[in-house]
């Protein structure tokens, strides 16, 4: 009799451990696979076979070499004839449909108790979604780059502290700075005073509104308008991170706006308001007074043998007077008055607020005094007078028409009476 129950005991041991491998080969959900030194395939489970589309016999059949895609066939061979590789690493493998599929793999070498290489214990797992993710990662995150460096537009990344994270060559350009300074100055550093609060409220709401205007800092010292559009990041959880903005330089634009509102509204010759928005002042102020039951007078003011210092001394010297009348007549008058110009030699006077008549006859005098000092042309000093009509709201229901019409009777009053004098419209 012999003693085997060692023997006994290692081979329940062995075929325990047989079976604990064959159970996690075959129902891994990763792929598995036994690959020998030379790149036969000499055992799979379903996840791979699955995973590639493929029957187990076609996969073993066609070996490592048949399956890898072929941009990686040298690697995969370069790999075979190094014993494999410690790390994971990802290779692309054909479908039996035909399309690429990622796999990252782990492969270790198994060898005898003699150290001799037997075959390749070998894990896949398919992560062509990954990959697929981060490529589309990766393209919008270049796409957002190239937009965000190449746009014409100023562009930002702000936190809602006012922090710039990022800027754009655009808005370094417009600026006048390099993009070190724009961002150690910051939003705050960078904006109007007046516009501070404006652009807090647009930190806090997380939203622009529909039109957004201010003004930032030049580096030469003047300021600039720019229009913004701002759209807020948040993380998963709705935690605000940064914002995404637009700067469009509408300066040039301000501009414009204002010059076609100047030439709208104003006389091209004096800059003073014209007929226009002369009339508008005149009708606010009227239903003010009315409500108030105060008084106003507007003058009618026309200067007095201006035909003469055209034909004496030329349109251009005539034009030159006008702009220095202008000048007298707004010196005459309160802030809150309006001297305007109708045309030709007539100019218009709006007195808002008078206490009593007498206000309005003692602004003629002021203006009639200021007329009366010469002007220089062309070495000759010339004096240019002026009658003017004065009328009152002394009726409630007298509109601005009534009032104009009634200014205008009494400067021909004046007129009549010689010039350089005022009258005060009376209905009798």
């Amino acid at each position: 009799m012999r003693d085997v129950t060692a023997e006994r005991t290692a081979a329940a041991a062995l075929q325990e451990a047989q079976e604990r491998f064959r159970v996690t080969f075959e129902r891994a959900p990763l792929g598995m696979a036994l690959i020998s030194l030379e790149g036969r395939v000499l055992q799979v489970n379903d996840a791979l076979c699955q995973m590639l589309g493929r029957s187990a016999a076609d996969v073993m059949a066609r070996g490592v070499v048949g399956l890898v895609a072929q941009e990686d066939l040298e690697s995969t061979r370069r790999l075979l004839r190094d014993g494999g590789s410690q790390k994971p690493f990802v290779q692309r493998a054909r479908h039996g449909d035909g399309h690429v599929v990622w796999l990252q793999i782990r492969s270790s070498l198994v060898s005898d108790a003699a150290g001799k290489p037997l075959h390749f214990v070998t894990q896949l797992q398919d992560v062509t979604a990954e990959r697929a993710a981060a490529a589309a990662l990766q393209e919008a995150e270049e796409r957002f780059r190239l937009t965000f460096e190449q746009a014409p537009l100023g562009m930002a990344l702000t936190t809602p502290e006012g922090r710039f994270l990022q800027v754009n060559d655009a808005l370094c350009q417009a600026l006048g700075r390099s993009p070190a300074e724009v961002l150690e100055l910051g939003v705050w550093g960078l904006t109007h005073p007046a516009d501070r609060e404006a652009t807090r409220r647009v930190l806090r709401q997380g939203t622009t509104p529909e039109r957004f205007v201010k003004r930032f800092l030049h580096a030469d010292g003047h300021f600039i308008s720019v229009e913004v559009t701002s759209s807020l990041v948040s993380d998963p959880a709705g935690k605000p991170l940064y914002f995404v903005s637009q700067f469009k330089d509408v300066t040039e634009e301000q501009r414009s706006q204002l010059q076609l509102i100047q030439q709208a509204f104003h006389d091209p010759l004096t800059g003073l308001p014209n007929r226009v928005l002369f009339e508008d002042r005149a009708g606010q102020a009227l239903a003010r007074e009315r409500r108030q039951h105060g008084l106003l007078a507007i003058m009618f003011c026309d200067l007095d043998d201006f035909k003469g210092v055209n034909d004496r001394f030329g349109h251009q010297a005539g034009d030159e007077v006008l702009r220095s009348v202008a000048v007298r007549l707004q010196g005459c008058v309160r802030e809150a008055d309006t001297v305007a110009r109708f045309g030709g030699d007539e100019f218009v006077l709006l007195l808002d607020g008078v206490g009593e008549p007498a206000e309005a006859t003692a602004t003629a005098a002021r203006v009639r005094d200021a007329l009366r000092k010469s002007h220089s042309l062309g070495g000759q000093e010339v004096v240019v007078g002026a009658s003017i009509g004065i009328a009152i709201n002394f009726r409630e229901t007298a509109g601005l028409e009534t009032l104009l019409g009634e200014a205008d009777t009494a400067m021909y009053q004046a007129k009549a009476a010689g010039g350089d004098c005022s009258r005060v419209f009376q209905a009798s």
